[in-house]
């Protein structure tokens, strides 16, 4: 039954913006005003006239007719909310969000601990009452008292109907199809006149066979290589009576996923678990997958490298395996080189899905915490320090950690140091990552006031909207993003509101920070990192420039343009972020809400926010979210998409789709505030601060469009500008952590720019004290390889801040190398320390993963290394030489970018006379003071057996 209303008045008056709060009434109070004092003929305690609608889910689920339509998630949360707004006691139904986290975690247990889902499967079997409005003004059984009725004649009951409505279907939906079951809980049965002992059997059916199974029995679906997976249910009750429904599942990913992988993972040698429980916060859990080195053939750490997974979102999951095809087949077989470097891989992650109320950032760090505390003590040689590549959300964590462990290691003499050597800051979010904050406003406003709906059984997507609002009330992403939409205790309960906002973090966030404060202890830098680590960054956004302006075909809105201005079918308004320094409107959303059966009146929602001093995050050159993790896409899919499209053919060409920056470039590197535009734009180009270089030179006019090392443009200011040692960045807009369609070259870069910090062929070592992290009376290890030659002095490598290199009385260094180590002048062992210095170096002698046949390890899929290693002589090739200043006025310095040692170099002037001979050189670096008279010269550098030329012109 469908009721239509040609004629609407709009109920509540406009309210300007001025006013800050209003007197006016919910959909739920304007419902009580008109059917409050009924209940007399509610013998079910539901009233379907209270919902306030001209179309209802429950007609659809009524078992009186024929069921045309297959159930789904949507129409399980649809019946529901109509339920909660019929019933007298509106306790008897579970509000929408409790019902989602209640499946969400449930399932979420599942994945985090079995790397597979379980949905939960709701049953909802009940009766209600329907008064006829045309019966009940006919008959006069109904009286008016403005907006309220009342029964006029408590013995008649002419104008009331009583009917069922049924529904079986999924709790929950979208979730990563890795491996599925069902499962049916006796608290997921919902009745008002019914008990689940009443159900005497379940059946469940797929490919023509049907099962028998019991409440809190599992039943794996056999999945299809599609985006949608259907099967069939019954319930059969004692009484004889039967309900019956066919269910469908989304699965967006698993259409190109390809066959469906085996249950747990396939990557990993080894996994564990470290778990903390907190009367406060409830389990918290950190997981590790080891992934073993090529040749370690146990289960203890020899060389970690501990990767440590940022924020999801909670429809994606966080498999182990889907994590190394993103930093792996995805990053130019990354972890591979890795592992064949003779590293352990370990991959982390947190069951911030299973507790999402309790489980923060800070949190996780304490998890990170007892993890590196328990590789430490597991480790083979104690002389190895970890690395640690915090992604996204996973860097915020790892600096944290690492903080509280310097901390307690200087306070407590009986704490062990974290032993990390290097942190690799891989698109980290140091100024708080983006989402949108109009599509925030618009993700509340409407889950507290639901559009109504364009169809009765299509294109509401009733529980990704549930799933987008529990989204955004996760504790670890209220800590993690700038701006929230809760960050002012701003709330769209009331259907009119209009507000001033200068938009600011959440409070969760500020609790973060202020942890982060409360550790950095001699707040040396910008933002607190750890003192005793090298540390670099990575950001995957461009140089310069904004999204809007790229070469890539990418959809991204300027600051101020609209994402969305359309009416469909009321006025939607969503800006990207702008920096104004007056207010400006930023979100606005008008439409009719619901009609009434006995009166011609609408129910209008008219939100309105004006924001000023925004940042503009959505819209600077940082890397974007594409595909599902794009909330603007899913939102879109959710409220605008009138087309009642699916949601993988929604989905479609993602360039054509409005996207985001996930942050920006200088958010990623942590530039100084202080040298941003006063714009809000936050676009600097470190090209133009002297950061963006590939070689030793310091002119603007040249510089790197790959990558760079702070220190190179500007060597004696560089901690003022970002705390990192060194900087990666290219000019392409790449998606964030997710570089499948990346430039090849790019992603090759990147890696190179990665092993070059991790155990490059020639590794220079200079301006360092070892054994000066903290303690006097406490020996700091350290061991670093490299492949051909290590060279240690003063001046030895154009990547490092120049300065000697000394080893404390507490200090024990292992240097080893393949051919050469050469200890020049700038070089300290101070009495009492412990050096070995060693010519050694090995390649793997297993394949890849140290994997042999006659382990006894759970099954694994081996992968073969599919990269051709080049040799050392291609390697000294494609090396780069420069020279600085050029021009200069005779006095320069040879550099060789890749830090391999320069035999000798001649210098020749026009004529082909030598001029200059210097031999025996072997370091990097090497500088000539005043050399040369007014002149040009070719310059013939020898590394080895490679010759690089170069013109020096001194004028």
């Amino acid at each position: 039954m469908k009721i239509l209303l040609y004629s609407f008045i709009c109920f509540l008056p406009f309210i300007g913006r001025t006013q800050q709060d209003t007197l006016e009434i919910s959909s739920w109070e304007l419902s009580d005003s008109i059917y409050g004092n009924l209940g007399t003929h509610i013998n079910t305690g539901f009233l379907l006239n209270r919902t306030l609608l001209d179309t209802s889910m429950a007609f659809v689920a009524n078992t009186h007719r024929k069921s045309e339509y297959t159930s789904n998630a949507d129409f399980y949360y649809r019946l529901m909310k109509e339920l909660k707004m019929m019933a007298l006691d509106s306790s008897e139904i579970p509000d929408l969000y409790s019902l989602c986290l209640d499946a969400s975690t449930f399932s979420a247990k599942y994945e985090f601990n079995e790397d597979r889902i379980v949905y939960p499967i709701g049953i909802a079997d009940f009766e209600y009452n329907y008064l006829d409005p045309t019966i009940a003004q006919n008959s006069g059984l109904i009286t008016t008292n403005g907006l309220t009725l009342s029964d006029l004649n408590p013995n008649d009951n002419s104008a009331y109907s009583t009917h069922k409505c049924a529904l079986i279907a999924p709790l929950c939906d979208y979730l990563s199809p890795i491996d599925v079951s069902i499962i049916f809980r006796p608290e997921d049965f919902r009745s008002n006149y019914r008990n689940v002992n009443e159900i005497s059997s379940i059946e469940i059916e797929q490919n023509g066979t049907w099962t028998t199974i019991s409440f809190s029995q599992e039943y794996k679906l056999s999945l299809t290589n599609s985006s949608l997976q259907n099967f069939q249910v019954r319930i059969n009750y004692d009484d004889n009576t039967t309900l019956s429904n066919e269910i469908v599942i989304n699965t967006p990913e698993l259409v190109s996923a390809g066959p469906q992988p085996k249950s747990g993972s396939s990557v990993c040698n080894y996994e564990n678990k470290i778990h903390v429980f907190d009367w406060d916060t409830g389990q918290t859990e950190l997981k590790y997958c080891m992934i073993r080195g090529c040749d370690n053939s146990t289960n203890q750490p020899y060389k970690p490298y501990i990767l440590v997974t940022g924020w999801r979102p909670p429809i994606f999951g966080q498999s182990f395996d889907k994590t190394w095809g993103l930093y792996n087949n995805s990053h130019d077989y990354l972890l591979e080189d890795i592992l064949n470097k003779n590293y352990d891989v370990y991959i982390v992650k947190f069951n911030i899905y299973e507790n999402p109320q309790g489980h923060g950032m800070e949190q996780s760090a304490e998890l990170l915490i007892r993890f590196i505390e328990d590789i430490n003590s597991q480790k083979q040689d104690d002389r190895i320090e970890n690395v640690i590549q915090g992604s996204s959300m996973g860097a915020d964590i790892v600096r944290l950690a690492l903080l509280k462990m310097e901390n307690h290691h200087f306070a407590n003499s009986s704490y062990k140091h974290h032993h990390t050597r290097l942190f690799i800051s891989h698109d980290a979010n140091y100024y708080g990552a983006n989402i949108p904050l109009s599509y925030q406003y618009h993700i509340y406003s409407g889950f507290n006031h639901t559009p109504p709906s364009t169809s009765p059984v299509v294109g509401e997507a009733m529980f990704l909207k549930v799933l987008l609002y529990s989204i955004l009330e996760q504790k670890s992403l209220k800590e993690l993003v700038k701006y929230h939409a809760k960050g002012n205790g701003f709330s769209f309960a009331l259907p009119v509101k209009s507000k001033d906002i200068e938009p600011n973090h959440h409070e969760r966030r500020t609790d973060f920070l202020n942890a982060l404060a409360n550790e950095d202890y001699n707040h040396k830098y910008i933002v607190p990192l750890p003192s005793s680590t090298r540390n670099i960054a990575i950001s995957l956004g461009k140089i310069e420039g904004t999204n809007t302006s790229n070469t890539q075909g990418l959809n991204f809105a300027s600051p101020g343009d609209y994402w969305k201005d359309e009416w469909f079918p009321g006025i939607f308004k969503l800006k990207a972020a702008e920096y104004t320094t007056d207010y400006s409107l930023l979100f606005h959303r008008e439409n009719f809400q619901f009609t009434s059966f006995f009166f011609p009146i609408g129910y209008t929602v008219r939100h309105k926010v004006y924001t000023k001093n925004m940042w503009e995050i959505d819209n600077a050159s940082g890397s974007y979210l594409k595909g599902l993790g794009n909330l603007i896409l899913v939102t879109n899919f959710v409220y605008f998409n009138s087309t009642h499209l699916t949601f993988d053919n929604y989905i479609g060409d993602i360039a054509n789709k409005p996207l985001f920056s996930h942050k920006s470039v200088v958010t990623a590197l942590a530039i100084n505030q202080s040298l941003w535009p006063s714009d809000g734009s936050i676009t600097v180009n470190p090209q133009t601060l002297g950061l963006m270089y590939d070689q030793f030179n310091f002119d603007i006019n040249e510089p790197s469009n790959h990558y760079g090392y702070p220190n190179l443009g500007r060597p004696n200011d560089h901690f003022n500008v970002t705390p990192f040692e060194a900087i990666a960045i290219d000019n392409e807009l790449d998606p964030h952590i997710d570089l499948e369609d990346s430039d090849p070259v790019n992603k090759e870069q990147l890696n190179e720019f990665i092993f070059a910090e991790l155990e490059p062929w020639f590794l220079g070592l200079q301006n360092m004290t070892l054994g000066a992290q903290a303690r006097s009376n406490y020996e700091y290890r350290s061991f670093r390889r490299a492949k051909y030659n290590i060279t240690v002095g003063h001046l030895v490598t154009p990547i490092t801040d120049p300065g000697d290199y000394v080893v404390n009385q507490n200090g024990h260094l292992t240097l080893q190398a393949g051919e050469a180590i050469d200890v020049l002048p700038g070089t300290t062992f101070k009495e009492g320390c412990h050096a070995t210095l060693t010519i050694e170096y090995y390649d793997c002698h297993n394949v890849y993963g140290g994997r042999s046949e006659n382990n006894n390890d759970k099954e694994t899929t081996s992968i073969e290394p599919t990269k051709k290693e080049i040799t050392k002589e291609e390697f000294i090739e494609n090396s780069e030489v420069r020279a600085f200043p050029n021009p200069s006025d005779g006095s320069f310095t040879i550099v060789n970018m890749q830090d391999v040692p320069i035999s000798h170099f001649e210098v020749y002037d026009l004529s082909g006379n030598l001029v200059l001979n210097q031999s025996n050189i072997d370091v990097a670096r090497f500088k000539c003071t005043e050399c040369l008279s007014k002149g040009v010269y070719i310059v013939h550098v020898y590394l080895g057996d490679s010759v690089k030329q170069l013109k020096i012109i001194v004028p």
